[in-house]
């Protein structure tokens, strides 16, 4: 018995040792598997932290200085407002706009929006040759970027020349290029009765269409992560007079690029009764909403780059209005919109141009009456905003809140 005992509590001894040897091989396991774990993790966060370092590095040196000429932001604003013009002048949508004019200002608008003067050229080569164009526009702004990060640090192979050219190169791409570029390389997947209703020669989903529908995916993917590293880096927000697009500190380009990505989409793949309304609908709520966040913020600090933009937005909204006038009197002799919108844009320049300025003098002496005592007071502060240059926030007694 006392040696049965004996072994048996041996074997029990035996047993706890194999079991907490055990344990301690799991517990170090895991361990090992933690540190790891902890060090994949520390890699992965240095990694992502470089990146962003190097994003904030190139776009703070793309800032710095940034000087946007009047006559540049001009021609983009016009040209960004007439491309969200040339959807309700399309053909394709079939909107109820019957006038002697329509078809030469349709026209020209679909050069301004690329896609819809290929459709009716319908040309291979010539789609071919454009899209090939902006995906090396692509190439050649991540092939600067990268130059631009590599020659921060080292004097000798900086230069002035890429960081300008990549300053105008980004201003085109979100104020310009973002419909353009968007239609093209999402309507190399609209086909129709198995080919390409561009390229009409070319039958969808086999061999070269193929390449050309994974290019324009990749380049598609490269191009949102480009517009939304300009969205949230490439802003302006000091009172700096020699930028024309300096402005507030809000999401004004988030809405502009969410709203216009999303009516190219629609306008490639649209069609039909129910989605001219979807868009009519669309047009009037988006231009709506711009137009209230202008006069509720009037975000750009530079007078004429102001009035512009406003007067762009406000045109925006003539025009989708006479295009739901003209949805809802589709039955009637309803003619001549064209004529209604030109002469309303006409009217609307001055009219923005007094309310930015009712605006502006609300914002600054609403409920503030108590800083001005008398009128000579209140002239001299009038006068001193109109002619104060500062770049920071303006401390003068003369100008409260400016």
């Amino acid at each position: 018995m006392c040696i049965r005992d004996s072994y048996s509590t041996l074997c029990v001894i035996e047993d706890n040792k194999f079991i907490i040897k055990a344990q301690l091989n799991k517990t170090t396991l895991l361990m090992n598997k933690t540190e790891e774990d902890t060090e994949q993790s520390a890699v992965d966060n240095s990694l992502t932290d470089v990146i962003k370092l190097r994003l904030h590095r190139i776009y703070l040196e793309l800032m710095a200085d940034r000087k946007m000429h009047l006559p540049f932001t001009a021609i983009m604003l016009v040209v960004m407002t007439l491309q969200l013009i040339g959807y309700i002048y399309y053909r394709k949508t079939e909107f109820p706009f019957e006038d002697e004019y329509h078809e030469y200002i349709a026209n020209f608008l679909d050069i301004l929006r690329v896609l819809p003067a290929l459709e009716s050229v319908e040309s291979t080569g010539l789609y071919l040759t454009v899209l090939f164009c902006m995906v090396t526009f692509l190439l050649l702004y991540i092939l600067q970027i990268i130059f631009i990060d590599y020659s921060i640090g080292i004097n000798k192979f900086y230069f002035t020349f890429p960081v300008k050219l990549v300053r105008n190169m980004s201003s085109i791409l979100f104020w310009i290029l973002t419909i353009p570029m968007t239609e093209t390389m999402v309507s190399i997947f609209d086909c129709k009765d198995n080919y390409h209703k561009v390229m009409t020669g070319t039958k969808c989903w086999n061999g070269v269409h193929l390449f050309y529908a994974v290019l324009s995916i990749i380049c598609l993917l490269l191009f949102l992560a480009i517009v939304l590293l300009i969205v949230f880096f490439y802003n302006e927000t000091r009172l700096d007079c020699t930028d024309c697009l300096s402005r507030l500190d809000t999401n004004l380009e988030s809405y502009l690029f969410l709203y216009r990505f999303t009516l190219a989409i629609l306008s490639v793949y649209g069609t039909g009764r129910i989605f001219r309304w979807i868009l009519a609908f669309a047009h009037i709520l988006g231009s709506g909403f711009f137009v209230h966040h202008y006069f509720n913020y009037v975000p750009y600090y530079h007078r004429y780059t102001s009035i512009i933009y406003g007067s762009c937005m406000c045109s925006y909204l003539w025009a989708s209005a006479n295009l739901m006038i003209s949805m809802l009197f589709e039955s009637s002799e309803y003619t001549g919109q064209s004529i209604v919108i030109l002469l309303g844009i006409i009217v609307l320049i001055p009219l923005v141009r007094s309310l930015r300025e009712k605006r502006i003098n609300n914002l600054l002496f609403e409920n503030k009456f108590d800083k001005i005592k008398n009128d000579f007071e209140l002239d001299l502060s009038l006068i001193h905003i109109c002619r104060c240059r500062r770049y920071a926030v303006c401390r003068s007694r003369w100008s409260p809140y400016h």
